[in-house]
């Protein structure tokens, strides 16, 4: 299976780097996409070189997406071609997660429309418009249907739970006519 991380800049890529290696362990491929397929810096100043870019990969290549959060703008939250990325990658059945401010821009693309949303507060009171409809659970870690979201310090149990939904969800909804 293949799995794609969204590397946004400023990305704290310490929160989804057990799953990585959680996933990497169990046989997936990562890919990593930016925006544009520009190098972008971590949090911690790492710079990363994607595999691709978010403008011309096929969504539906990928098995899970993995969305970390840093310093989300609301630029980011309104890119266009970001936001089509994310609904085509929805409705191919892939599983989602992402946490921290990484919710989002998963938010923001109305995918945590009607899901249970474990997300820090100051996400929420930054981008309230990203979880209108959400359903927000005072939980470190949510896990509905095939998306997982988590607080951003919860990045172990983010991980433990994600390779579980990975394990069992088997993206059912590809399989269907």
């Amino acid at each position: 299976m293949k799995a794609a991380f969204l590397a946004l800049p400023n990305c704290e890529i310490w929160q989804v780097a057990t799953l990585q290696r959680l996933l990497t362990e169990r046989g997936w491929s990562m890919r990593t996409l930016t925006i544009g397929g520009q190098t972008v810096c971590t949090d911690g100043g790492v710079r990363l070189v994607p595999d691709g870019d978010v403008y011309n990969t096929f969504p539906g290549d990928f098995g899970l997406l993995v969305v970390a959060g840093g310093t989300i703008t609301e630029q980011d939250t309104r890119d266009p071609s970001l936001m089509r990325f994310l609904r085509q990658y929805d409705v191919s059945g892939g599983a989602i997660a992402c946490i921290g401010s990484g919710a989002a821009i998963v938010g923001a693309a109305g995918l945590l429309g009607g899901l249970h949303t474990a997300v820090d507060s100051d996400v929420v009171q930054a981008f309230p418009d990203a979880f209108n409809h959400a359903i927000l659970t005072d939980e470190l870690v949510a896990l509905d249907g095939s998306v997982t979201t988590a607080h951003r310090d919860a990045y172990e149990l983010f991980g433990e739970v994600t390779l579980e939904l990975t394990e069992t969800y088997h993206l059912a909804r590809r399989k269907q006519p």
